[in-house]
């Protein structure tokens, strides 16, 4: 069982990314739906990207994005060529999973495109 300051740990943006700039790079983009009453409503309101994180042992985790202005590159990322992003409001949390396990959650205010 998870403890109750577990449930309350937050997670920075070099913890979870391996750097102070959340930089990392994005593998792969889907669409995020808002849920009522614990259902899935078919209404897109954030983008989830599926991203790799090279400063952190190349953790791979899956950023909830606030928006829905995803820079043009990374609406295509089928062509399975990572593509280096940044994100912005970088933060996570741990909580417990409905089966009692810890799980991590990561979201971030929006992404842009490193050059």
């Amino acid at each position: 069982m998870v403890s109750k300051f577990l449930k309350r740990l937050g997670l920075t943006v070099n913890q979870i990314s391996g750097n102070a700039e959340g930089m990392g790079f994005a593998i792969s983009i889907s669409d995020g739906y808002a849920y009522e009453n614990g259902n899935k409503t078919d209404n897109i309101t954030h983008s989830r990207i599926l991203a790799v994180f090279p400063d952190n042992n190349f953790e791979q985790l899956t950023v909830k994005v606030m928006t829905l202005d995803i820079p043009d590159v990374l609406k295509d990322l089928s062509a399975g060529k990572p593509v280096k992003v940044k994100f912005i409001g970088l933060k996570g949390k741990i909580y417990q999973a409905s089966n009692g396990d810890p799980a991590v959650s990561v979201s971030a205010e929006a992404v842009e495109v490193m050059k």
